[in-house]
Formats: structure tokens, C-alpha cells, sequence
């Protein structure tokens, strides 16, 4: 599945978008106040680009068949 599939997928441009399939990340940002320079926090969702793919709706575990015939679980 591409991130524009994606139902947490927020589109900001024809190709690029936030993905909000868990809560915002917090970043140590510079800010300049009064009595000179701090380290204040901005929350963002993480940027993607369209087509891109994270894996959290990968389909990865597949049904084999083994050579006794009993039906296996198997992670790819």
C-alpha cells in the first residue's frame, strides 16, 4: 500500500503529505525570547512523499503449503 492510499494520509501537494497514522513527533527547535536564545518544542506529523510505503498495512504473513501437507504461518 502507497501512502496516498493510506486513510491517515493527509495531503499537502501533489506529491508530498503527512502521515498521521500515530500522534505527531516533538522536535527541539531554537526560540528567541527576551532574555536571548532557549530550546522550545514544535510537533509535527512526519512528511512523506506520495508514493512512498511504511509497512504498518504490509501484508507480509502468508499461508504455505509444506511438503506434509499442513498449512504454515510463515513472515516473509
Amino acid at each position: 500500500m502507497r501512502c496516498a492510499e493510506c486513510e491517515f494520509y493527509n495531503p499537502l501537494d501533489a506529491n508530498m503529505g503527512e502521515c498521521r497514522e500515530s500522534p505527531p513527533r516533538s522536535f527541539p527547535v531554537p526560540v528567541k525570547t527576551l532574555g536571548g536564545m532557549e530550546i522550545g518544542y514544535q510537533s509535527v506529523f512526519p512528511r512523506v512523499q506520495n508514493d512512498a510505503w511504511c509497512g504498518a498495512f504490509s501484508d507480509s504473513d502468508e499461508v504455505r503449503e509444506v511438503p506434509l501437507g499442513k498449512p504454515t504461518l510463515v513472515k516473509s
